[in-house]
């Protein structure tokens, strides 16, 4: 895969049509409509070594290769890489992606007699089978990172401009890469007055150096060697950079929404740390941290509340009551909103549509902390909900269970069902008899999803009975009708 890309921004940009370019996302999803498992997934393309890729493609492959810097224009030495291939047709995709990194690290060494300046030569193969084990662990130490603040800013923040970073030019759409080794051992070393922080940055270090099947640094024509990179970069928001001061928070607001959709982000905390590390800052604005459901949720409940945890404590701005929710095709929909500590939650009214794209969005000024900082930006989150229920609710269990003997006299009868149920037209209907025929007075109850039928006397012993509970007896929430049930049972003694 090649083309002229921005790291997590995408790649293979096609010049012919407007510079048009596969995300992150986009990418993953076309790989895995292939219908298979490639062996190797390859980027001869800039800054695509990263965790976050890396993570994204883990089910599209088995080895990724791929570099942390930029790439020269002439690309990865494909007169090399297959010679080696045509030699070794066997080679499984481990050995294969190592000697990509060694041939691509020989290409373009001082060594190599290239007279044209290019930077230092880094590269990398990668066990995408172990991509969640590193992701699981970028997200401890994520936590516990937060978890360190306010006490250890400071430290967090050395670790943070001292780290290896790549393709460091100011506000281009994700130029702060840094590599994740090196940021874990930095940051290990400044907070070493938490163990915590200490031991999970060092379980990530582990997790890297098994990921990792192959890395070279070469010393390029640039003075960047980039000698304590270990393969696998991540953003890290001025990472390398203090003297360019806080980070510009609408441009932050802006990238942090979309590094939102990427299974990194998703399926971790790493963007909650990014934002409480931007936004501990002088930036002077609120962020926020995370949000429930997340952008790009769907499945999402009907009668969802919306989360929303800021930077800081907050309270009603002027434009609190701009806050909207909103279908797919503008249509408002009716909200209740309340704020507790940090956190905003917007509910709606009644009930949302089944099958149906949402997005809520808070203006720039609807908040604001204690301090009168507000968001940078309007803050928008789509959504969508849940596709209609259709099934009914079953029973799963009962108690006692079916045809069972020895059953107590003053038995308590408990089913229960799939899902919470309620009360359907023919609740009065449910009834209990004996062997005979004749009829038990009874009382029944629901909580949740158990249905709870208790005798008001005794039964008789060594008597066979059956709960009977028509259909439309009970319902789900969508009002599917439960289908008709019975139970026997014979008492003892």
């Amino acid at each position: 895969l090649g083309g002229w890309p921005s790291g997590l921004r995408g790649v293979c940009f096609d010049q012919t049509a407007g510079w048009d370019f596969l995300e992150i996302p986009e990418l993953r999803q076309a790989l895995a409509q292939a219908g298979l498992r490639f062996d190797l997934v390859g980027f001869d393309a800039c800054l695509m070594g990263m965790a976050e890729v890396a993570y994204e493609l883990k089910d599209a492959g088995s080895v990724m290769v791929a570099s942390e810097e930029v790439v020269p224009g002439d690309g990865w030495p494909y007169d090399t890489v297959l010679a080696w291939l045509a030699q070794n047709p066997s080679a499984d995709a481990t050995a294969f992606g190592k000697a990509i990194v060694a041939a691509y690290a020989e290409a373009y060494s001082r060594s190599s007699g290239r007279s044209e300046p290019v930077p230092a030569p880094v590269m990398a193969a990668v066990d995408l089978t172990r991509m969640a084990d590193v992701q699981a662990k970028a997200g401890a130490l994520a936590d516990a990172l937060q978890r360190g603040y306010p006490q250890l800013k400071a430290g967090i923040d050395q670790a943070t401009w001292e780290c290896d970073c790549f393709c460091n030019e100011p506000l281009y759409d994700y130029c702060d890469y840094c590599d994740l080794y090196d940021f874990a051992r930095l940051v290990a070393d400044y907070c070493r007055s938490s163990a915590e922080i200490s031991a999970q940055a060092g379980e990530l270090m582990a997790g890297i150096e098994a990921a990792v099947l192959e890395h070279r640094v070469a010393a390029g024509s640039y003075d960047l060697p980039h000698e304590r990179s270990r393969g696998l970069a991540v953003w890290l928001p001025w990472g390398g950079m203090p003297e360019w001061g806080p980070y510009p928070a609408e441009k932050f607001q802006e990238l942090i929404n979309r590094y939102r959709a990427l299974a990194w982000s998703r399926d971790g905390r790493w963007d909650e740390f990014l934002t409480r590390l931007v936004g501990s800052g002088e930036s002077g604005c609120l962020f926020v941290v995370s949000s429930d459901p997340q952008d790009g949720d769907v499945d999402v409940p009907v009668d969802k509340t919306i989360a929303l945890e800021f930077s800081e404590r907050i309270k009603a701005g002027p434009d609190y009551s701009k806050i909207v929710l909103k279908d797919a095709e503008g249509r408002k929909v009716s909200i209740k909103k309340k704020i507790a500590g940090s956190t905003l939650f917007i509910g709606p009214a009644r009930e949302l549509k089944y099958g149906t794209e949402y997005t809520v969005v808070v203006p720039r000024n609807a908040v604001k902390s204690y301090s009168n900082a507000y968001l940078a930006a309007d803050f928008a989150l789509t959504f969508a909900t849940e596709p209609p229920d259709v099934e009914p609710p079953e029973v799963v269990a009962t108690e006692p269970a079916g045809w069972s003997e020895n059953v107590p006299l003053n038995v308590t009868i408990r089913l229960q069902y799939s899902e919470p149920v309620f009360k359907g037209p023919k609740y009065l209907k449910i009834q209990l008899c004996d062997e005979g025929g004749g009829k038990v007075s009874l009382s029944a109850k629901i909580v949740e999803n158990v249905l709870e039928v208790r005798p008001k006397k005794r039964l008789k012993p060594w008597t066979c009975y059956t709960l009977t509970v028509p259909q439309g007896a009970l319902k789900d929430k969508a009002g599917n009708l439960a289908e008709s049930f019975e139970l026997s049972f014979t008492t003892g003694g």
